[in-house]
């Protein structure tokens, strides 16, 4: 069984998560494929991976305690040695649910959220330094960084969502419809759009603001206005 699929967003290659908590990494060498394998005693309970933009090869696995960030560009047998890998853990952070890279260039910043605690823990991966961002709740679903690197969108399982402003570290919340929880998130492009699905239903919900510097914007459900979020049929 399949837990977590990431292509690579620069490169032919292609990262699968499995239920035996090993990680293979296929990349296409001519007309062939390639397989490397990640394996670790720190991968428990794999829940997700994502590769870092403008890097060769660096991939994040969230796991139970913490996350592995693996340096695959430069091997060449099939399995990857263990000293390519950093394991970034913070005290209370575990049940890794959702990981994601900043997407700004030169950023090293990677956060990661927690089924267990609402505290989002932002990692520095050049310098192995943690900054833990705290709110009061039972825990987050799942983390997507806008393209812009302005907004990290925290989808909790308290019926929020948050969008921090990464530039002062203050939020803003939405309150989801009554009794759903966000199952999918997707920026546009542009930072300025944010679509949601919510777990058991075919509507997209869709969070927007006209000025991606300041954060601010209006939105409409069929003619009528809300105050964070528009609802779209899909």
């Amino acid at each position: 069984v399949i837990r977590s699929i990431a292509w690579h967003p620069h490169r032919n290659m292609i990262a699968l998560a499995d239920e035996n908590d090993a990680v293979y990494v296929y990349e296409r060498a001519g007309s062939e494929w390639k397989c490397s394998l990640l394996r670790h005693p720190f991968m428990r309970d794999i829940s997700c991976i994502e590769w870092k933009k403008r890097t060769r090869g660096t991939l994040a696995v969230g796991c139970r305690s913490g996350v592995c960030v693996w340096n695959t560009g430069s091997e060449s047998d099939n399995t990857v040695d263990v000293s390519a890998m950093n394991y970034l853990c913070s005290p209370g952070h575990e049940n890794i649910s959702s990981i994601a890279w900043d997407p700004t260039p030169g950023s090293h910043l990677l956060a990661a959220a927690s089924r267990t605690t609402s505290t989002i823990v932002v990692y520095d991966t050049l310098t192995l330094s943690t900054m833990p961002v705290k709110r009061a709740g039972n825990g987050n679903l799942l983390l997507r960084w806008s393209p812009s690197g302005r907004w990290l969108y925290v989808a909790t399982k308290s019926g929020t969502s948050r969008i921090w402003d990464t530039l002062n570290w203050q939020y803003r919340e939405l309150n989801n419809p009554p009794g759903l929880w966000v199952q999918s998130a997707c920026w546009a492009p542009d930072s300025k759009s944010l679509f949601l699905s919510m777990h058991g239903k075919s509507d997209v919900h869709l969070v927007y603001w006209p000025d991606e510097k300041n954060g601010t914007g209006k939105v409409s459900n069929h003619g009528r206005e809300y105050a964070s979020c528009s609802y779209v049929a899909c």
